[in-house]
């Protein structure tokens, strides 16, 4: 039996309407139109001329919605190889090769801050539920200087996830919880 085909949509800007093909799985389970609708209208006055890393790209619906709404340069960090073909084919045909790099790595393992030399302006960390990725991505950020103070982390988490872990260091700006998923807007504590 052949494995059914889905498609996530850019909600907005100038890739309105664009499907984004995926093949439904444990590790990709990309983000709703409907949620990504509500984190894009939390980031609508950050969006425009932002620099984001989209930690966990997968299909990269998220990478590319900010781009469609005006992010300036998106970094896409996905350790599957044949997601990052399809995302390089996806970002080709689109014509935006000089606002986006691909870069096919673990991103818990990767060092980003040779690559980033600006800190980020949003970065989305939405990985494979369960594993225990969200904290470790965070500290990351931290560790590797990659982000300020202005900086905004847009999370998705399991719905049953405490957060209280994650946030000893960082500031819960925004939340909502829609299915099996809490997301959420993070800010860093201020020393």
């Amino acid at each position: 039996m052949r494995q059914r085909v889905s498609n996530v949509r850019v909600v907005a800007g100038r890739f309105k309407g664009l499907k984004l093909p995926f093949k439904a799985s444990e590790r990709i389970r990309p983000t709703t139109n409907k949620t990504k609708e509500t984190i894009f209208n939390w980031l609508m006055y950050n969006i425009k001329g932002s620099l984001c890393l989209d930690m966990f790209a997968g299909t990269g619906a998220l990478g590319i919605e900010a781009i469609s709404r005006g992010a300036s340069f998106v970094f896409f960090a996905e350790k599957n190889n044949k997601l990052c073909e399809k995302l390089s084919k996806t970002i080709t045909s689109l014509n935006i090769q000089d606002q986006t790099e691909i870069i096919n790595v673990d991103s818990l393992m990767f060092p980003f801050e040779k690559k980033i030399k600006d800190p980020l302006d949003i970065v989305f960390i939405d990985p494979p539920f369960r594993l225990n990725l969200v904290k470790k991505a965070c500290a990351l950020l931290r560790e590797k200087d990659l982000i300020s103070n202005k900086s905004i982390i847009c999370t998705e988490v399991e719905k049953e996830k405490e957060l209280n872990e994650i946030l000893l260091e960082w500031d819960l700006v925004k939340s909502k919880v829609a299915g099996q998923t809490r997301y959420c807007l993070l800010k860093k504590k201020n020393a």
